[in-house]
């Protein structure tokens, strides 16, 4: 270890920051990849890895592939997800290893990372297969808390493709194991994704009803609740279906809700424009029905905006008049979140 270069401590300090100490550890290594890792050129460090795992397999040490393989399913689970053929190319290459040497734990895994892999690239299909088959695997071995991992990803999966009721099922599934094997933060998820599972399913019950209204405050909450949940593309499709009923019977009831979710998608797709638009039209009513809450709000939401596109001295006046609002209206809370949006601002100004 003394000839992969520098002090120990040092070395080790390195490792840990980029989360590879397993693959630096390892003596058949080359230098080429600690380059690779340390200048976190992924896509170079998953190619060399798929390399050594086939002339470890064609020279039939097992062993030390199945170690290698092991370490680097954990490392390839930190790795950025955009990189999708090669992780997909690893993913397959450790599958077919851990199908060689009659590791079914180790099989399960890669199954569930193909199928973590086709989620974030919105390949909902491809990702239930792959997670179906880890299912299968893990209740085979008895391996519950993967088990409820994999109930838990095929509910929202289900959700995405459109098949509501199967992932409420799944949800269902996965929750009673949550609870045994003593996961809260999991059981939290699966009860979040049961709400937004529900949300979709009243909303189609109002679209077959067609009753115009209760859709369009279905497609209003459930745009918002995707706008929390960081689905943005999603959330404005929901929010756009909203918007247009709205035009189309002359309905403007917490309108002001929907623009301001607007402002805030367009803001986090980059549309900054856009987004501008839509806090104007938020400012317009807030300052038309009086509501000087919503006012300090919008500002804050402007000032945002303007701090996200570098002119800083509109997002201080925008934060400081949200400021004086809140301490008017003695909104202590809000209060704290505007001195929160200047210091912030102030900080990054240095």
């Amino acid at each position: 270890m003394q000839g992969m270069s520098g002090h120990p401590q040092n070395q080790s300090r390195r490792i840990r920051k980029y989360r590879y100490q397993a693959i630096l550890s390892q003596h058949f290594f080359s230098k080429k990849i600690r380059a690779f890792c340390l200048g976190k050129d992924y896509a170079g460090v998953i190619q060399q890895v798929i390399k050594f795992l086939v002339i470890l397999l064609k020279q039939g040490d097992n062993a030390n592939a199945s170690k290698l393989n092991k370490e680097l399913v954990k490392i390839c689970r930190h790795i950025k997800l955009e990189l999708h053929d090669e992780s997909k190319e690893f993913y397959e290459c450790a599958l077919e290893l851990m199908k060689q040497i009659g590791d079914r734990k180790g099989e399960a895994v890669c199954y569930a990372g193909l199928g973590k892999l086709y989620r974030s690239h919105k390949e909902y299909l491809e990702a239930k297969e792959y997670y179906e088959k880890a299912l299968e695997i893990r209740k085979e071995i008895g391996d519950r808390v993967g088990e409820a991992a994999d109930y838990g990803a095929l509910g929202t999966v289900c959700s995405y493709l459109g098949e509501h009721l199967e992932g409420k099922k799944y949800l269902e599934r996965a929750l009673p194991i949550r609870r045994e094997v003593g996961n809260r933060a999991g059981e939290a998820m699966d009860y979040g994704e049961l709400g937004t599972v529900f949300k979709r399913l009243a909303l189609e019950i109002w679209i077959q009803l067609g009753h115009r209204k209760e859709k369009i405050v279905a497609c209003s909450v459930f745009g918002n609740c995707l706008k929390f949940q960081g689905e943005y593309v999603e959330s404005k499709r929901y929010l756009d279906a909203s918007l247009a009923l709205r035009e189309k019977i002359g309905y403007n009831d917490k309108e002001e809700e929907d623009f301001r979710a607007f402002g805030i998608v367009y803001q986090s797709l980059g549309e900054l424009t856009k987004a501008e638009e839509f806090f104007k039209k938020v400012l317009a009513i807030n300052l038309e029905v009086g509501d000087r809450r919503g006012v300090a709000l919008t500002y804050r939401n402007q000032g945002d905006l303007q701090k996200s596109i570098g002119k800083c001295q509109k997002a201080q006046k925008l934060f400081e008049k949200a400021l004086e609002i809140s301490f008017q209206l003695g909104n202590r809370t809000e209060e704290a979140e505007n001195t929160a949006s200047l210091g912030n601002l102030w900080a990054s100004v240095g």
